[in-house]
């Protein structure tokens, strides 16, 4: 599966391509969740959203709640403060000297 190979895919996207595969070869609902893990009513949905829209059923939709506070570019620092704070090291450095 070309999915899999970048080591990169995101496990919902995946879980969705394994729905539709086992989809094609004929198991039920029940079946596919008892296989690949998902609950019925996700096997329903991906389901669902392949008759609508395709292999962009396969595709991340934007999720209900609160938008992120950070990006990606201010979490990294975030995290980086947290271990320094949480180890007494810079995680940045090798030495044996301890953070500010």
């Amino acid at each position: 599966m070309q999915l899999t190979r970048s080591g990169k895919t995101a496990v919902r996207k995946l879980t969705r391509a394994r729905i539709l595969l086992k989809a094609d070869e004929g198991l039920s609902d029940e079946e596919i969740g008892d296989e690949v893990g998902p609950s019925v009513p996700t096997v329903e949905r991906t389901r669902r959203r392949f008759v609508e829209e395709n292999l962009r059923a396969l595709t991340k939709r934007p999720r209900p709640g609160q938008r992120p506070k950070l990006e990606a570019t201010g979490e990294a620092p975030l995290i980086a403060v947290a271990c320094i704070q949480e180890k007494g090291r810079s995680p940045f450095h090798n030495g044996n000297r301890t953070a500010l």
